[in-house]
């Protein structure tokens, strides 16, 4: 059972499991489990172990959290927005892994550029060793809060074309980094090549850049004082710029809210 174990991941446990019962995660070690951001619950399910050496009974594994377990560089997840169902496993002498379900709630109340992980340990199992490293760290990345599915109303004005009126457009707010998310320019569509960088600064204005392959760099915010910001409220975003092609300026002015 020793070899087992060390082709899970416990190479330091060093005990006779051919007599004694060892606890365990499985897999071991730092998992990574994407959520989005939202107020609801979410949920995924991690593995627990045992080894079935000289089991005549029933064992119980205890779980819970211990921040002490961090990896440096993440901070310890809010406990009080972390479950287990159950959170006292029995095993049942037949029995060599059953699952846990962890929900992780109000992802939407913080930083989606801090890096997070639920420190989820074996506190006790019912006079079993508890493998040394026993520790099931998740990592939890949250989605930027920005990104998704999105509908746009707007005008596209071409010096020569003249306004293109376009309402109720789907577009994606696709993520570049935890504040900066990018979509097509206008109505020119997701293949044209152009796409515009958005980062969300602190006050809820916005920065443009261009992030596509197209011409027309850089984009400049016309001078709106009620536009080129970020609605939290209705998850709105109020765009009025302009871009320039030897001497010919395209101005866009649209609204993209998120489904």
């Amino acid at each position: 059972m020793t070899a087992c174990l060390k082709d899970t991941g416990y190479t330091d446990v060093q005990e006779d499991t051919n007599s004694k019962t060892v606890a365990f995660f499985i897999p071991g070690g730092v998992q990574t489990q994407s959520l989005k951001s939202q107020a609801g619950a979410q949920t995924f399910t991690v593995l627990v172990g045992l080894s079935n050496a000289n089991r005549s009974g029933d064992v119980t594994v205890n779980i819970g959290l211990d921040p002490t377990a961090v990896t440096p560089g993440f901070t310890a997840y809010p406990a009080a927005n972390v479950s287990f169902s159950p959170s006292a496993l029995t095993f049942k002498p037949t029995d060599t892994e059953l699952p846990v379900r962890v929900t992780v709630t109000n992802t939407n109340a913080i930083d989606p550029c801090t890096r997070y992980m639920i420190p989820i340990v074996i506190k006790d199992a019912g006079g079993a060793v508890v493998a040394s490293n026993q520790k099931g760290l998740i990592s939890i990345p949250i989605a930027n809060p920005f990104s998704g599915a999105a509908t746009a109303t707007g005008v596209f004005i071409h010096p020569t074309a003249g306004a293109r009126p376009y309402t109720n457009m789907a577009k994606t707010l696709a993520t570049i980094d935890c504040k900066t998310v990018k979509t097509s320019v206008g109505d020119l569509g997701g293949n044209s090549g152009y796409q515009l960088g958005i980062r969300i600064n602190a006050d809820n204005s916005l920065t443009l850049t261009n992030v596509g392959d197209g011409s027309g760099a850089p984009f400049t915010q016309n001078n709106n004082a009620t536009c080129n910001k970020y609605n939290p409220a209705t998850k709105t975003f109020c765009l009025d710029y302009q871009y320039d092609i030897g001497g010919a300026v395209r101005n866009i002015r649209e609204t993209i809210k998120l489904n």
